[in-house]
């Protein structure tokens, strides 16, 4: 197949197309499409590999886990401290993600992934184990991306970029089938790109990180985040998922307004506060750019959003306040806690265009005012104020970092126990957008502002939703996982929560309720209902949730099962007791010392965790097996099948 290298912007459409055109068109009027335009993009799969989710495919289709040999949880991209997966460079080092469809994209490709190279060559993703498919490796100490026809042909074309080594990098690699383009990326930008023409992609076949079969090069250093798409990503797309997999939300808010198309005023918050009521505002773009991102404030009296204080928004001691902000040259308050006659905490653009703060008691009396920089006009900033009581530590935060800090000598209780106004006062209108705004009713730490600064973000509302928020049908969840049960609910009705009938819990609420359950066990197993009840105490609607609570490893995981009641014993190196679940227990075997842990047996019932440095085979090693109702053994399935001891 004849190729030619061009520049990324010489890239145009191809207009020879092959008979696998149209079954491409009709494919992509199949798939899932994002909410609205502007969203995310939809991966096939996202793997984080890391520590909380292991090798679990968080992506809407939910492939089979990863299988991974003889790798350990190590420190991710921002430092989490088992934000990745470290391969060794040893021929035994790699993860297997098994392939039944989910990972075939046939058609357009994105891959995109964080690594931290160690000078050594090998296979970042190779889809096939032995023989070459679509792959993408590190070879010569540069990204080395290569198509394969699903037929068996060569793209012809192999495009490298350069990497830092013992550092982390977000790279990757595309393929239009549209238009024939293949593309490299780093770090959110095209840095290759060549028209290879148009073909069906071979990507029907296992995914292999680390290792390739045959291949003396086997890949040392860590990975993160792996995603796979089925569409070629722009480069704003890329650059929307690059945090897709490490953007978390502070805990526990004790109101958060997204101030957007999505959720208009309503607090998306546990604490469920009434909605702001809105005068003469409208949506706007939002800090991404996204239409319906924000709210737009006019500068006038009218324009303005009231929210109701029945006490969910009083912090009254220690505090944080964020929000991001769009200044027109208009001072005026940002939230202003206010009623007549009383003037409460106030965060405010001055006239000057700086961002200040003014502290005042719950006696009415002004604390202090602190002021942050002069904040550049037309322009998005994330700013905010926090308080300590005990420490009386004050500080104003611009776009995640401090900007300005002091002491108030005397710890006082806060003014903020009424209504709180946004965009207009009697003597100030802000003229401008706000969007995202957040209230803790502690002080936040500098990394917490800087997640909290990407929670309105369309990638992080994805996150979410994958992560935690799922949708109210009969599901299966995970031991240690965390799942969030809605009824909504309107017009201030009762919506009552029962477990196979018996109440959990009754709450009356204009706005909608959720059962939280943040850490799932085998007795949250069961029959919910959310029954919504009118004032006259009939049931308006039921809603039913049939959750099936399941062991980490009871299906194709992270290592395989042999027989629940056969206990491998002779080789035991360790034995932990109190673990919660069998994903916490596979992580003790692949922390231990010196890596000498092969395998692990757990016991639900009394959550014993057993640690082995062998490998076994009940059939042809039953002499070294027990037999002990209640425990699960895992093994490396492509060992042979004696038992093989490690020093």
């Amino acid at each position: 197949m004849e190729t030619r290298k061009i520049p990324d912007s010489d890239i145009t459409a191809s207009t020879e197309f092959n008979v696998n055109h149209a079954a491409y068109l009709a494919r992509l009027e199949l798939r899932p499409q994002s909410a609205k335009n502007g969203d995310p993009p939809i991966p096939i799969a996202v793997y984080p590999l890391n520590g909380e989710f292991g090798t679990r495919d968080l992506g809407p289709h939910q492939n089979s886990p990863g299988i991974p040999y003889n790798v350990q949880l190590a420190p991710g991209p921002f430092g989490q401290p088992s934000g990745s997966i470290r391969f060794a460079g040893t021929p035994f080092s790699y993860i297997e993600f098994p392939n039944n469809g989910g990972l075939d994209t046939r058609f357009s490709l994105t891959i995109l992934l964080w690594v931290f190279p160690e000078n050594v060559d090998g296979p970042m993703i190779n889809y096939g184990t032995k023989y070459s498919s679509v792959h993408f490796w590190i070879d010569n100490g540069e990204t080395w991306a290569r198509l394969m026809e699903r037929r068996g042909g060569v793209s012809g074309v192999v495009l490298r970029n350069s990497l830092n080594h013992h550092s982390w990098n977000f790279i990757g690699f595309s393929y239009d089938y549209v238009t024939g383009v293949q593309r490299v990326w780093n770090d959110g930008k095209v840095c290759d790109a060549a028209n290879v023409g148009q073909f069906e992609l071979k990507t029907q076949e296992v995914i292999r990180m680390g290792v390739k079969d045959g291949d003396p090069r086997f890949l040392k250093g860590r990975i993160s985040c792996f995603q796979v798409y089925d569409k070629a990503l722009t480069e704003r797309e890329v650059q929307a998922v690059r945090g897709l997999c490490f953007r978390k939300v502070p805990s526990n808010p004790v109101a958060f307004f997204p101030l957007n198309g999505q959720y208009e005023t309503t607090d998306a918050s546990h604490s469920h506060n009434p909605p702001g009521e809105a005068s003469n505002v409208e949506l706007a773009s939002g800090p991404d750019g996204n239409m319906g991102g924000s709210h737009q404030f006019w500068g006038n009296l009218t324009s303005f959003i009231q929210f109701p204080n029945f006490g969910g928004l009083d912090t009254r001691y220690s505090m944080t306040l964020l929000a991001w902000i769009y200044h027109e040259q208009r001072k005026g308050p940002i939230l202003n806690y206010f009623s007549i006659g009383y003037y409460g905490v106030r965060f405010m653009v001055s006239e000057q265009g700086y961002f200040f703060v003014e502290l005042r008691s719950s006696e009415n009396t002004t604390l202090k005012i602190l002021e942050g920089s002069v904040l550049q006009h037309k322009t998005w900033h994330f700013v905010g104020s926090s308080y300590n009581y005990v420490s009386g530590e004050f500080t104003i935060w611009l776009n995640g970092s401090v900007d300005n800090r002091t002491i108030v000598d005397t710890p006082v209780e806060l003014a903020t126990q009424e209504s709180a106004f946004m965009g207009a006062t009697s003597n100030s209108q802000f003229k401008g957008r706000i969007s995202c705004l957040q209230l803790y009713d502690r002080v936040l730490s500098v990394l917490e502002i800087e997640d909290a600064k990407q929670l309105c973000s369309t990638t992080v509302r994805f996150t979410l939703f994958y992560a935690i928020g799922r949708s109210n049908r009969n599901q299966t969840v995970y031991v240690g996982e965390a799942v969030e049960l809605k009824c909504d609910a309107i017009s201030n009705k009762t919506v009552q929560w029962s477990k196979d009938g018996a109440v959990l819990q009754s709450k009356t609420t204009g706005y909608g309720t959720s059962l939280l359950i943040g850490s799932v066990q085998y007795s949250d197993e069961g029959m919910y209902t959310c029954e919504v009840i009118n004032k006259a105490g009939a049931i308006d609607a039921s809603y039913n949730v049939a959750m099936r609570v399941k062991d980490f490893f009871e299906e194709d995981a992270i290592l395989t099962s042999h027989k629940a009641d056969w206990l491998l014993t002779g080789h035991v190196m360790a034995s932990e007791r109190s673990v919660d679940n069998s994903l916490q227990c596979m992580q003790h075997c692949a922390n231990s010392a010196n890596g000498h842990c092969r395998s692990f047996n757990y016991n639900r019932v009394t959550g014993e965790c057993q640690l082995n440095n062998a490998t076994g085979h009940a059939q042809k090693s039953a002499d070294r097996l027990k037999t002990k109702i209640g425990y699960s053994h895992y093994y490396e399935a492509d060992r042979p099948r004696n038992i093989m001891v490690f020093p």
